[in-house]
C-alpha cells in the first residue's frame, strides 16, 4: 500500500477530510494478502480521523486483476504503481491464458507472431497499455515504475513506442532512469519512473532524467540492526 498511504498523506497535507480522502483514493491488487495489508495500513493512517466518521468507513482497496477491471470501475485522474515485471515466457500459465488475447488487441505483438524475440516481452507493459486505456480519465495521468529496457531496447517495448493505444494517443511526459541508482537491488533489472498523459500525441524530444547515486552515499546509511 505504499503508493495509496503516499496519496493519503497528500491529501490529508491538503486539509483533506476522511470521507473525500476515501472518495478519492483507491487501490487494487490481485494478492489477497498484499490486499489485507494494504486496507490495514491505510486504516492506521486515517485512524485519528475515524472519531468522525458517520457509520461504517469502507477501506478504499479491493483485490481486483487489473487487465480484467470491472465494467463500472471509476476513471481516475492519475494511476500510480509498480506492475510486476515478469516476461512472457515465465508467466503462470493461468495469466497466459487471461492475457493472450490482450498483446494483439493492444497492439503490442508485432508480425512476426509469438516468436521468441516476443517471449521477453514483460507483462508491465500490457498493464500500462490496459490502465491507459481502460482505468484512465481523458487526459489522464499515468505514473509507473517500470523496466528501463522499455525505452531503451530495439526490440522489447518496441509496439510500446508507437505511443498508441488503440485509437488513444499518449505521450510519455518524462522518464527518471534510475538504473545507476540500483533501487531494486535484488531484482537485477534496470528500472525507470514513467509518467504519461492519455490522449496527448507524443512530441520529442522527452525529458529523459538519469539519476546517480552521490559518491559515499552507501557508507553514511545504518543497517536496521545499528544502535541509534
Amino acid at each position: 500500500g505504499t503508493f495509496l498511504l503516499q496519496a493519503i498523506a497528500g491529501k490529508r497535507q491538503a486539509g483533506c477530510g476522511l470521507e473525500e480522502i476515501f472518495r478519492t483514493v483507491r487501490g487494487y491488487d490481485l494478492n489477497p494478502l498484499a490486499v489485507l495489508t494494504a486496507k490495514t495500513n491505510c486504516l492506521l493512517a486515517v485512524l485519528d480521523l475515524l472519531d468522525g466518521a458517520e457509520g461504517p468507513v469502507e477501506l478504499p482497496v479491493e483485490r481486483a486483476d487489473t487487465l480484467e477491471p470491472p465494467e463500472d470501475v471509476r476513471r481516475a485522474d492519475l494511476v500510480a504503481g509498480n506492475p510486476p515485471w515478469v516476461n512472457w515466457e515465465n508467466l503462470p500459465e493461468d495469466c497466459r491464458a487471461r492475457s493472450r488475447d490482450l498483446w494483439p488487441e493492444y497492439g503490442l505483438l508485432d508480425t512476426r507472431g509469438w516468436s521468441m524475440s516476443f517471449s521477453k516481452e514483460d507483462i508491465s507493459t500490457l498493464i500500462t497499455c490496459v490502465v491507459i486505456h481502460r482505468l484512465v480519465r481523458e487526459r489522464g495521468l499515468v505514473s509507473f515504475v517500470l523496466r528501463q529496457v522499455l525505452f531503451k531496447s530495439a526490440q522489447n517495448g518496441a509496439m510500446f513506442r508507437r505511443f498508441q493505444v488503440k485509437e488513444i494517443p499518449f505521450r510519455v511526459l518524462r522518464v527518471d532512469d534510475l538504473s545507476e541508482t540500483n533501487p531494486f537491488p535484488g531484482l537485477g533489472t534496470r528500472s525507470a519512473l514513467v509518467l504519461i498523459r492519455r490522449d496527448e500525441a507524443q512530441r520529442f524530444p522527452v525529458d529523459y532524467c538519469r539519476w546517480r547515486r552521490r559518491r559515499g552515499f552507501w557508507k553514511g546509511g545504518k543497517t536496521p540492526s545499528a544502535p541509534a
